[in-house]
């Protein structure tokens, strides 16, 4: 399931952090992100040295057809396969999500 997230900065008032980490909690109940891109059509928001782009898309699995499989990822995203959405602006370098297993 691809979903892209709008307004990811309400995450820096109180009731916009509850309302998006309701949401994130409910979905990863039953999913699991697998790839994510920070869509650099807007500038992002700082949280000290963490980056929250106003707009996320986040591919999503559901767990019980990977049940067992899926692994911490280390590897920063965009990846090789993502291209900015703006060409002419970096891209939003994001952190740690889940993959299948390589190999």
């Amino acid at each position: 399931m691809a979903l892209e997230f709008h307004g990811m900065s309400r995450a820096m008032t109180p009731r916009g952090h509850a309302e998006i980490v309701a949401v994130l909690a409910k979905l990863a109940r039953t999913h699991c992100p697998l790839h994510v891109h920070g869509n650099n059509y807007l500038p992002p928001t700082w949280l000290g040295d963490l980056v929250l782009p106003e707009v996320l898309e986040v591919t999503w699995v559901r767990r019980a057809d990977h049940e067992g499989r899926l692994v911490p990822r280390d590897e920063p995203f965009p990846t090789a396969l993502d291209r900015p959405n703006v060409p002419d602006r970096p891209d939003i370098i994001l952190g740690r999500t889940f993959s299948a297993p390589r190999g």
